[in-house]
């Protein structure tokens, strides 16, 4: 390896990956550090989607051959695995009444091997110009006088490398972030531990579909997730099912045994009668409010490691492209980092405060019981309404439906009704 690069790129999934590609193209020399041995392998709870819904986080995106195609950033990226395509979301109440959200010209979502993804990203880096130091974990960052230095450890052995700019890519639970201490300047707002079963030899009655389970018999503490995933080795109908736990206090249940207990003894069990566990996957996510600002003097955090979640994979790519541009104008002598202040500010949804409120306060179903749940859906049972998947608006798009209905509530449950009230007054203060 060099003795002082370019760049030092600090995590090696979408984001970084993404960065030392487009460093290697644009004349950069990088070192890209991670702390797995195999970049090509992912083990992390993930939806891997593709959003569709166009503008979604300022770009549109489209899809051909083995590409997929940023309009607006303008840069594509090759892809070798398979898609599925999700045509419709679908909230089911525990009865099996469903909401479902759609369009019908088009995916909401397209599901990707995350995997692939990431092993088309590293076999498509000039290692010429990037080196690429697995089973590396990054502690720690440092500003100097003519760049920033970062502490590594690789075997148990520590020691320190150097460059002009860092960017940091380590994830949404970012270590550098965290022991840089600028987590004590966000809002913490929720923590949570997933699992996730890759199934297959499924039997689910609403394919090409994102699958939410509502109601407290699905999840005493939350929904359950599915979706069809393009991965397997040749097995038939492979979904991944995710239960999360929000860590509030001592619980007597782990995320693992509630997703045993729904697979096996929930009114659904008939579908997953058959299914065979081919993989399992996990995370602990932190929801915190976002960094107002990426930059740390010559360090840029790019996509999740700055964001309030996940920025999605589509993002990530987003992100890493234009982080790695950034940093070159700011090696030139240019305005780089300001650059990327103004994309990230203007892209993500989260640091827009309209969109993120009613987030965190919430227009939530797990607040109502399986009944009630199985009341409101029955008012949707058939229909088809108009959405796409987004975690910024989906709240305010279903409270909208039942406000719709709100007459029919009132005169038949005026218990709900008030529900309804006040989180119309709370989303509103």
């Amino acid at each position: 390896m060099n003795s002082k690069k370019d760049l030092i790129i600090i995590g090696g999934g979408p984001s970084g990956l993404m960065s030392a590609l487009t460093a290697s193209k644009i004349g950069l020399s990088a070192v890209l550090i991670e702390k797995k041995h195999d970049i090509g392998t992912y083990k992390r709870s993930c939806c891997s989607m593709l959003l569709t819904e166009p503008g979604m986080h300022g770009d549109y995106l489209a899809f051909r051959d083995n590409t997929i195609c940023f309009l607006k950033n303008d840069f594509s990226v090759r892809y070798t695995g398979r898609y599925a395509d999700l045509w419709q979301s679908i909230r089911i109440s525990p009865s099996g009444n469903t909401l479902k959200l759609g369009k019908r010209a088009y995916p909401i979502a397209k599901v990707i091997d995350k995997a692939q993804l990431q092993r088309d990203l590293l076999n498509d880096i000039d290692t010429s110009k990037v080196d690429i130091l697995t089973g590396t974990v990054a502690s720690n960052l440092e500003q100097g006088d003519k760049g920033v230095k970062v502490k590594i450890t690789n075997n148990g052995k520590q020691s320190w490398i150097e460059g002009k700019i860092a960017l940091v890519c380590d994830g949404v639970n970012s270590p550098i972030v965290n022991n840089l201490g600028l987590n004590k300047e966000r809002k913490h707002f929720f923590t949570s531990k997933v699992v996730s079963y890759v199934l297959a030899n499924t039997h689910i009655p609403y394919p090409n579909s994102w699958i939410t389970f509502m109601g407290k018999s699905a999840s005493p503490t939350g929904a359950i997730y599915m979706l069809p995933k393009p991965i397997g080795n040749g097995e038939s109908d492979v979904y991944e099912i995710s239960q999360g736990l929000p860590l509030l206090g001592k619980l007597d249940y782990s995320a693992k045994w509630l997703l045993d207990n729904f697979l096996k003894n929930s009114s659904f069990k008939e579908w997953f009668a058959d299914a065979k566990i081919i993989d399992v996957h996990g995370t602990t996510h932190i929801m915190r409010s976002p960094l107002s600002d990426p930059r740390y003097g010559k360090a840029l955090f790019v996509g999740d490691s700055a964001s309030f979640m996940e920025v999605d994979n589509q993002g990530a790519l987003m992100c890493g492209y234009r982080a790695a541009h950034s940093a070159l104008s700011e090696i030139e002598g240019g305005n780089g980092f300001e650059q990327y202040k103004k994309f990230w500010e203007s892209s993500f949804e989260f640091n827009n405060e309209a969109l993120l409120s009613p987030i965190i306060k919430g227009f939530g179903l797990s607040a109502f019981s399986d009944e009630e749940i199985n009341y409101l859906f029955s008012l949707t049972e058939g229909e088809r309404y108009d959405g796409y998947v987004n975690h910024f608006t989906i709240g305010k798009l279903i409270l909208g439906i039942f406000v719709g209905k709100m007459n029919k509530i009132k005169a038949e449950r005026p218990d709900i009704a008030e529900k309804f009230s006040k989180f119309l007054k709370q989303i509103n203060e």
